[in-house]
Parts: structure tokens; C-alpha cells; sequence
């Protein structure tokens, strides 16, 4: 089973798995500065890791693939949100998206 769950990280698979968890979720923008904002939480999963840049960033690229011919991240701003349980601290991170279509 674990190695089921390892071969899905950083799949489609994975990413509906996080969404559907809420660790992942996608918004419209309400201007014309970008297409979307990407809320990402810093959680922590089999071969994934929310507070990983270059995880936020390919799971960002990875959502809109069939979308967009191309994919910018015109910003990332942290939100500090307290700790978890185990002392980590908890932190959303929202992502500006522009999507060339």
C-alpha cells in the first residue's frame, strides 16, 4: 500500500487527493493582474512537501497543464496561521497564477 500511495506523489491522483483534503484550492482572480490565486497549505505527504517551492511550483504547473500553454507564478506571499500539533509552523501559502491560453 505504501508504495501505491508513493508512486501517486506528484500525480494528477495526488493533487485531487490534496484538494479534496483542502491542503490544495484554486480560486479566480478578481482582477485583471492574474487568472487565479492557488492557496497551498504546508503540509507534509509522501513525496510531497507544501513548503517545498519547487513542489508549490510543480503542482501549480501540473494543475493547469491542460489549460494553459503556459503558466506563471507572478507571486508567492506566505500567510502565518500558528503552529500544528506536533510544533511545525502552519503556513497557507497564496499563489498569483497567469495562465496563457
Amino acid at each position: 500500500m505504501l508504495t501505491l500511495l508513493m508512486g501517486c506523489a506528484g500525480s494528477q491522483t495526488h493533487l485531487r487527493i490534496l484538494e479534496s483534503g483542502g491542503d490544495i484550492r484554486t480560486e479566480l482572480s478578481d482582477t485583471d493582474e492574474y487568472d487565479y490565486k492557488v492557496y497551498i497549505k504546508n503540509t507534509i505527504d509522501f513525496g510531497w512537501d507544501g513548503g517545498d517551492e519547487k513542489d508549490r511550483l510543480n503542482a501549480v504547473q501540473m494543475m493547469f497543464k491542460d489549460s494553459c500553454r503556459s503558466v506563471d507564478v507572478l507571486e508567492q506571499t506566505p500567510i502565518h496561521r500558528g503552529e500544528y500539533g506536533i510544533g511545525k509552523e502552519a503556513i497557507t501559502w497564496v499563489m498569483k497564477v497567469k495562465c496563457t491560453r
